[in-house]
């Protein structure tokens, strides 16, 4: 098993000298249309090796499980391609049916 390394991409000739503000999990979403997750079980490890205890996975799992979508993006990314994470939200509210709520109903 090889082990990841985000220096070293198996996708592209992307090259960065370090991983600050995840630039390497940006350049996966935007230039790959790729999640960190699915890169890492593509090129390196099985979908059990990615189990997470960190206790916000475990509140994204419920959440996913309730039928929401979470996106988590870096203030890089949103401060210097915050036009890139525009598209991104853009496709996927184009994708997602929509639930239509009456806010005025009687509880």
């Amino acid at each position: 098993m090889s082990f990841y390394n985000a220096k070293e991409s198996q996708l592209c000739n992307f090259e960065i000298n370090h991983n600050k503000q995840g630039r390497f999990t940006s350049h996966l979403k935007i230039q790959h249309g790729l999640s960190l997750n699915d890169y890492l079980i593509r090129y390196f490890y099985a979908e059990n090796d990615l189990k997470c205890s960190y206790s916000l996975c475990e509140n994204t799992n419920i959440a996913n499980r309730n039928g929401y979508i979470i996106l988590r993006f870096w203030e890089f990314d949103i401060i210097h391609h915050f036009e890139d994470i525009k598209s991104i939200i853009n496709n996927l509210l184009a994708t997602t049916e929509s639930e239509t709520i009456d806010v005025n109903a009687e509880k």
